[in-house]
């Protein structure tokens, strides 16, 4: 139970009415009603709330669900639970409103938000933590994790704290060998002077949207929030989609790419570490190491078509890591990996 937070749901408040809308693993969420929404999550360190607050007065004019109340209880099979009673967003999802929106619509939508991750990466931080100056939740920046840990090590400050504690471990874990550790070590894009404040899981059902018009009235879902690398913003775009996620993750990836910091070099570099972390001796994420050392190095190279790498290996084709990566992930969505994002 989380000393910060009160025990007991608001004593005023009918719960009575209620309807499921989504549940994942120990994960929920109900209508109250017409105008509030209840989220039940595993208890974390974050405060959810903190976060909604920070973007609501930060002067980033991103419309957000206001919070009425926050609390702990041990009401969940796995251990204490976060509860957040949050007024309802109207509008659909953008997962729920895509097969129906114009390109221009599908484009107004993206952009929106892409400015509103804009405007919030003026904030910045020294340190890999939450607006509360908490541990993150790991949200796939580790590609490949002992699921038993939920949350990043630390609230690190340098390059190297960041990979001794966080990526050096996963790969001694997997057994990568020596000389791909230290490719991995060699290419890893920067953080320290790159953590901005983003949302970290932009998939197409935590935006909300008025279809008609295109326009964004809500961005939902903040427990992933803080401060990333800035590259992070563009590489987690990769993972965590559903099949019908993928045009809009594709969309953003267009929009986002020139507007952020090392963001070739972060996808390469992150999805280089995915593949190893999952097939150690992988002959194609060698051969994208390989390709970062020559960006590195001052070559002229297309890291946009990284995908496009012969690796001269049938076995290693991209077909058959896209196949393993497309059943990666269960971090609260379904888990794909999406081939849109090859369009880069």
């Amino acid at each position: 139970m989380s000393d910060s937070l009160p025990s007991l749901a608001p004593r005023h408040f009918d719960f009575s009415n209620s309807t499921e809308i989504y549940r994942y693993g120990d994960r929920k969420v109900d209508r109250i009603g017409e105008e509030y929404i209840l989220k039940r999550v595993p208890l974390q360190t974050n405060s959810e709330r903190a976060t909604h607050c920070f973007v609501q007065d930060c002067g980033a004019s991103i419309p957000v669900p206001f919070v009425y109340a926050e609390w702990a209880s041990d009401s969940g099979s796995r251990g204490p639970q976060h509860h957040l009673l949050m007024g309802r967003i109207a509008g659909k999802t953008v997962g729920k409103a895509w097969p129906d929106l114009s390109p221009r619509l599908r484009h107004h939508a993206a952009q929106q938000v892409v400015t509103y991750m804009e405007r919030l990466s003026e904030f910045r931080s020294d340190r890999l933590e939450s607006i509360s100056h908490r541990r993150l939740p790991i949200n796939c920046f580790i590609p490949k994790h002992n699921r038993a840990r939920t949350h990043l090590a630390g609230r690190w400050r340098t390059d190297d704290e960041i990979w001794t504690h966080e990526f050096l471990p996963a790969l001694r874990v997997e057994r990568a060998d020596r000389d791909t550790i230290a490719l991995v070590q060699r290419t890893m894009p920067p953080c320290a002077g790159q953590l901005v404040f983003t949302h970290g899981d932009l998939f197409n059902n935590n935006v909300m949207i008025h279809a008609p018009t295109g326009e964004v009235t809500g961005v939902i879902d903040w427990e992933s929030a803080g401060f990333w690398p800035a590259w992070f913003q563009y590489a987690r775009i990769a993972v965590g989609c559903t099949p019908a996620d993928g045009e809009w993750k594709a969309t953003l990836s267009e929009l986002m790419r020139d507007r952020i910091p090392h963001a070739d070099h972060g996808r390469v570099w992150w999805c280089a570490v995915q593949e190893v972390l999952h097939e150690p001796g992988s002959r194609l994420a060698r051969a994208w190491l390989a390709l970062l050392v020559r960006y590195l190095s001052g070559e002229n190279v297309d890291l946009g078509r990284y995908k496009d790498v012969d690796v001269g290996a049938p076995s290693s084709s991209l077909s058959t890591v896209s196949t393993r990566l497309n059943a990666y992930g269960g971090m609260g969505d379904a888990g794909y990996y999406s081939s849109a994002l090859g369009r880069n």
